[in-house]
């Protein structure tokens, strides 16, 4: 819930204008280690 609360921060702090490479950098910036995990159907 932590990192939760940390990508709406974010969010809010970029005006909901962030996608999710930039956000990626934004959180790894402030030390949250995100990954990226992608499926296929």
């Amino acid at each position: 819930m932590v990192t939760l609360a940390h990508i709406k921060e974010q969010s809010r702090l970029s005006l909901d204008s962030y996608g999710r490479p930039r956000m990626t950098e934004e959180l790894k910036e402030i030390g949250l280690d995100i990954a990226i995990v992608a499926w296929a159907d």
